[in-house]
Formats: C-alpha cells, structure tokens, sequence
C-alpha cells in the first residue's frame, strides 16, 4: 500500500491575510494562543503584522496544503529594516497614546496592564541588545506553523524563500527569534538553523503561560545552507 505524501505551495502572505492573523492569534506564545483579554488587542495585532502585509507584500509568503487548499504557515521577511523601525515606531507611539488614555481613564483591564507593561520592558530589552549585537541594519525574518505542518517539508519550504529574498536584496545574513520553554532546544537550534547570538527571558510569555520562557535570537547565514527537517523549532514569534 502506497502513502500518499502531502505537497505544499507558497503563495503571498498579502493575499491571505485573514489565515495569516487566524495563525497569528492561535500560535501566539509558543504554539499555543493568547488566553487573555487584552485592550486594544486588534491594533497590537496590527503592528505586529501589517508592515509585511502592507508595506513589503512581495518579501512574505504562506505555505498552502495543496489537497486542503487550508493556510498552515506564514513567513514574514523584513529587508528594510530602517524603514521597518521607522514605521513600528509611529504605529507603537500611537497604540502607547491609546493604552495611556485608558489606563488614565481608569479604563484599562488588569489583563491589558499585565500584558503592556512586560511587552514594553521585553520590547527595551530586544532593542537594547539589538545595538549590542550590531545587528540594527539586518533583516528579520518571523516564521510560525500549525501543528499539523511541522512535518519539515514546510520549513524547508520557508528556510529556502527567506534566504532567497534576502539574498536578493543583497543581504549576507538575516536574525530571527525564537521563543521555547527554558532549557530546550538551544543547541538543536543553533545545529540547524544558524548561531544562537543571544537568549533572554521572555517576560510576557512567561508570565501568561506561568513558566519560564526564553527569547533566543539566532543569526541564520543565508550562504550557509543550514537545512532540517524539525520545523517544531520555527514556531517564533513575539
């Protein structure tokens, strides 16, 4: 008896946006969703995702199961990253002005002051190191995928397009983070997928899921030709 092997096909992440927010929402700290009610959650979701579905459609790709047509993955590419942290930057000015007004307004959910405040101390320190690592004018790439995708066919998939892209923009390298449970996985990470430049505590993640999280950033060569098939180590994000 013949197994039938699942086939997949890239396609632009601008024209699925739904199914890219859909993943977005589901997977959101370490595979597994958001069990919160956080403010102004909608307008969070659109600066984490617009810019590269928006801004730079042509750099971001899905990933389709050819027999179920079904979305199961998403890649991000940002080869602009000055424009990137000019644009971040007005979008997160605006949501901060938002999150003020309620938090003075005595409007502002427990949920929403526990969430904003981790986000901006973890989003302090990534920018923090990002200047201590030298690695300001270098793209970023985020990848996630439902579980049903991490069979490795997908990741290879999206290894190969964010190099690609890259390379075409006549970039070397690029950095992406991932987020794990602490203690799992680093070496693994850095044996297929590039160098682990740095590991720091995910304060929101950790505290909404109630165990440490670690954010650790890696620097992917894209001439380096790093391949695997545990595309279970791809699910970054945040």
């Amino acid at each position: 008896m013949m197994m039938s092997m699942t086939s997949y096909h890239l396609r632009p992440a601008s024209e699925f946006q739904n199914d890219v927010r859909e993943i977005f929402r589901s997977t959101f700290f370490v595979g597994r969703p958001l069990r919160a009610d956080v403010d102004n959650y909608v307008m969070y979701e659109q600066m984490s995702l617009d810019w590269y579905l928006t801004q730079s459609p042509t750099t971001s790709a899905v990933c389709i199961d050819s027999a179920s047509h079904n979305v199961v993955g998403y890649v991000l590419v940002c080869v602009s990253p000055y424009d990137y942290e000019k644009w971040i930057g007005k979008f997160a000015r605006k949501l901060f002005r938002s999150n003020l007004f309620r938090f003075f307004t005595l409007r502002l959910s427990r949920d929403g002051c526990n969430f904003y405040s981790r986000r901006f101390v973890d989003a302090m320190v990534v920018s923090r190191r990002r200047r201590h690592l030298n690695t300001a004018g270098v793209p970023h790439v985020h990848m996630n995928l439902l579980p049903l995708a991490r069979s490795g066919v997908v990741a290879l998939e999206f290894l190969a397009f964010a190099d690609q892209v890259c390379r075409d923009a006549g970039f070397g390298a690029w950095i992406g983070e991932i987020n794990t449970l602490r203690g799992r996985r680093s070496r693994a990470i850095e044996r297929f997928l590039g160098e682990v430049i740095d590991v720091k505590r995910n304060r929101t993640a950790s505290y909404f899921l109630g165990q440490p999280v670690d954010r650790l950033t890696i620097r992917r060569s894209v001439t380096d030709g790093i391949i695997s098939d545990n595309s279970d180590m791809l699910q970054n994000h945040q």
